[in-house]
């Protein structure tokens, strides 16, 4: 059955007023990476070089930046940028109703939106400066166009190159897509797909290669992938001690540099790399309470992050993370009961979920970089609450596993806080 336009409005009309009153009521402080992503948009936005004051740099994607700059263009206020966050949360909504109806009915659809338009994560993320909005809005539209009968390869391959820009680990994600759709002998959508994502990442490669002599998508991916794989590592971010090179160096010269260091870690100490993929994943499937610290006066990089969590009143931190697990139980329980004959859909929820466990084991986890993923989440798990019943009747092994996983995320929040708040 079809729901009422004016139900869906009803939710939309929801999401904008509890997003419009995070905003309004937030004393947030821009901090860390939401100054520089300012700092480049205000030298775009001024007719200068995508450059800090060291010179031309790459250590940034370039597409948010540039969304930003467009944006403060136009009316030169944050809250403007806000503004425009928050419609894209509500695309967002409407891209889950669409994704739910179209692969298990509208009852899906309207529980998938709902779900997403109260999530509190959701409502926190398009008040700040980050770049976790517009990806996650980019990367839902691709699923959409994934699932859908009618096929837009050139869409679908500019909204890719569009995700490279923002997040540079969509190359590997966007590869294996490739691979598996040619493997379909979908030689002509790959080729358009690969080709136009190729269009719009190839000019900012050429000018990276140009200025900085590193043909590159960003010049960030090897000091990250050191501070994930180095003898001081925890999983999360945290810098080492002893800085990777002199003060001096380029910043092609700290990429090359962290890519070394980090893979000599791995090789000769193959044992402390597995504890630590570990304690990377328990890091990306972590508290969402970080967004309470961040929505304030940020996160202080000069004290401890424990620290600064135990200052988040209890009743606080609940408030958010008592929402993010049962979206993310009632999520995993969803892959298991996804409805037959949706292959495509399936392959693609687990195949991106186990991707970007892949992608964050390799450098380092953050409970910031799972946000764009929960929207998919969304949408299994509102397949989960309307087929739980049927999880008696999954085959032994299914049931196993998804018991298994469940446990060792609810241990893991457990375990949390208890360290936080102990």
């Amino acid at each position: 059955m079809e729901r009422s336009p004016y139900a869906i409005l009803l939710v939309l009309l929801v999401a904008v007023m509890l997003r419009l009153g995070n905003i309004s009521g937030s004393g947030h402080t821009l901090t860390s990476d939401e100054l520089d992503y300012l700092q480049l948009a205000e030298q775009l936005r001024n007719g200068q070089t995508y450059a800090t004051q060291d010179g031309p740099t790459a250590y940034r994607p370039p597409a948010y930046p540039f969304f930003v700059a467009g944006l403060l263009t136009l009316v030169s206020s944050l809250t403007f940028v806000f503004v425009i966050q928050i419609l894209l949360e509500l695309l967002i909504c409407i891209l889950l109703y669409k994704i739910g109806t179209s692969i298990a009915g509208s009852s899906v659809g309207f529980t998938a939106m709902g779900v997403w338009a109260l999530f509190p994560s959701s409502v926190i993320m398009p008040g700040l400066m980050m770049s976790e909005t517009l990806f996650t809005a980019v990367l839902t539209g691709m699923l959409m166009l994934h699932i859908s009968e009618r096929r837009r390869p050139l869409l679908l391959g500019a909204l890719l190159g569009i995700s490279i820009l923002l997040k540079p680990q969509m190359m590997l994600i966007g590869g294996v897509y490739g691979v598996r759709i040619a493997i379909q002998h979908r030689w002509k959508d790959a080729v358009m797909i690969a080709g136009m994502a190729g269009v719009l990442i190839t000019p900012w490669i050429v000018r990276n290669a140009a200025v900085m002599d590193a043909a590159v998508l960003t010049t960030n991916g090897g000091i990250n992938f050191w501070i994930g794989n180095n003898p001081e590592a925890n999983g999360g971010y945290h810098v080492p001690s002893a800085p990777l090179l002199d003060s001096g160096a380029t910043e092609k010269e700290v990429n090359n540099e962290g890519y070394r260091q980090g893979l000599s870690f791995i090789l000769n100490e193959p044992a402390a790399s597995v504890v630590l993929t570990g304690k990377k994943l328990a890091y990306l499937w972590s508290s969402q309470m970080y967004l309470l610290l961040t929505a304030d006066d940020g996160i202080n990089m000069e004290r401890p992050y424990r620290e600064q969590l135990r200052e988040i009143p209890f009743r606080s931190a609940l408030s958010v993370d008592i929402p993010y697990l049962l979206l993310v139980l009632f999520g995993l329980a969803g892959l298991f009961l996804l409805p037959e004959g949706k292959p495509v859909f399936t392959s693609a929820a687990i195949g991106l979920t186990v991707l970007w466990c892949i992608v964050h084991a390799l450098y380092f986890g953050a409970a910031r970089f799972v946000y764009p993923i929960l929207p998919m989440l969304a949408v299994t798990a509102a397949i989960g609450v309307q087929e739980r019943h049927r999880i008696i009747t999954l085959p032994l092994r299914s049931r196993l596993i998804l018991s298994v996983i469940a446990a060792l995320f609810l241990l893991l929040f457990v375990l949390q806080y208890v360290l936080i708040y102990r």
